[in-house]
């Protein structure tokens, strides 16, 4: 209580550097935040990669099923729109596999996070004619560390936006990739009865 009574009393000096300490927390936070939604979307895009690393597999080494592909193409019983069903899944699902992959490699390729503390930071918050600080107080010290933060979290913001959208794109594409898995594999079983 007498330290809240304290914190009123002080002159206004305290409590700006009180409210640009507070203002430093709150960019920290939301600079950590915009760090968790990053680790997030890697970890995502690292999912999503071993998933479409399952489909390469599974067509790979699943020689029968293309034995069994080859083989129901080259019977005679099968209708021609039979045949395109087959065709245009194959074709739909090596697409499909090869946007997702990119759109993959294309979020992991996102780079250019900024940095939340200034390039040369000894000489920014030691020497005495420093750009970083203007005057060598703790309030200019709170806000000019705020404004780096913040403008790391901006700068973080749209790179994690444009590699939410990539990951998007790809989980569509994966979807896009196991709807047509299952209509091949169900078509084919269907020709092969």
């Amino acid at each position: 209580m007498l330290r809240r009574l304290a914190q009123w009393i002080r002159p206004s000096t305290d409590r700006s550097v009180a409210f640009e300490r507070a203002r430093y927390e709150y960019c920290l936070s939301v600079y950590e935040r915009e760090g968790a939604r990053r680790e997030s979307l890697e970890r995502k895009a690292q999912a999503y990669l071993t998933l479409a690393a399952l489909f390469v597999g599974a067509v790979f080494l699943k020689a029968d099923v293309l034995t069994a592909l080859s083989d129901v193409l080259a019977s005679q019983r099968d209708t021609a729109t039979q045949r395109a069903v087959l065709l245009v899944t194959v074709v739909l699902f090596f697409v499909s596999l090869a946007v997702s992959l990119a759109c993959l490699l294309f979020a992991m390729r996102v780079r250019g996070y900024a940095p939340e503390v200034p390039a040369n930071t000894v000489t920014a918050l030691f020497s005495p004619e420093s750009e970083f600080l203007s005057k060598q107080d703790e309030l200019t010290l709170h806000r000019e560390a705020a404004m780096a933060l913040a403008l790391a979290v901006e700068t973080d913001r749209k790179l994690n936006d444009v590699k939410a959208r990539w990951i998007a794109a790809s989980s569509w594409a994966l979807f896009v990739t196991l709807l047509s898995m299952s209509l091949f594999i169900s078509t084919l079983a269907y020709l092969a009865l």
